[in-house]
């Protein structure tokens, strides 16, 4: 009797996923293909499929005829502007690679801010993260704070959600950083996907 009570315990802690059922991290979610509606979307899109798999991260500005303004190649977790080089381009496009996978850093949010920049994309092996500002975007101050903030509280229920086998470890990161923003995205009126590209 102890025996088949220890062993439906047992099979009540496992986890599996309907068939069909698939999330943004399995293989054969279905890709979709990106916007291209705008000049500068096209041009964004074309600079991506060359930077996506780099090891390096790659970032450029586009003017809104779909023209770069600024690229630059960096380190694996990073590109940098002079501040004379992100006033030049307030307002305009930036799109560039995380080697990593994951969505936007707090960096990211806080530079997006403060030089308003149309449109905000990041993109990695597997997925687009595009983040707008249709009402505009918040402080810069009071976006970097929140998303301070908020990042470890974001990270920590992502970690129990893998203690009980609701979240793959091996994409916990991954979720985390993305959940992130989504709650960002969310408190701050913005406009935040991630596509499956």
């Amino acid at each position: 009797m102890l025996d088949h009570y220890k062993q439906k315990r047992e099979k009540s802690k496992l986890f599996k996923q309907p068939s069909g059922n698939f999330t943004i991290y399995d293989p054969a979610y279905p890709r979709v293909d990106p916007d291209i509606s705008t000049p500068v979307r096209k041009a964004m899109v074309d600079l991506e499929k060359k930077i996506r798999s780099d090891a390096l991260e790659t970032g450029a500005f586009f003017d809104s005829d779909g023209k770069i303004s600024l690229k630059r190649q960096g380190q694996p977790d990073r590109v940098a502007y002079t501040i004379g080089e992100l006033r030049k381009n307030r307002g305009r496009a930036f799109t560039h690679n995380h080697p990593n996978g994951m969505s936007f850093s707090v960096a990211d949010l806080e530079i997006a801010a403060e030089y308003q920049f149309a449109e905000l994309r990041a993109v990695g092996p597997n997925y687009t993260h595009i983040l707008t500002a249709p009402n505009g975007w918040p402080e810069a101050e009071e976006l970097t704070r929140y998303a301070d903030q908020s990042l470890q509280t974001v990270a920590d229920e992502v970690r129990d959600q893998v203690r009980v086998g609701e979240v793959s470890s091996a994409v916990q990161s991954q979720e985390a950083s993305h959940r992130h923003i989504e709650k960002v995205a969310k408190k701050f009126g913005l406009v935040y996907i991630r596509e499956a590209s």
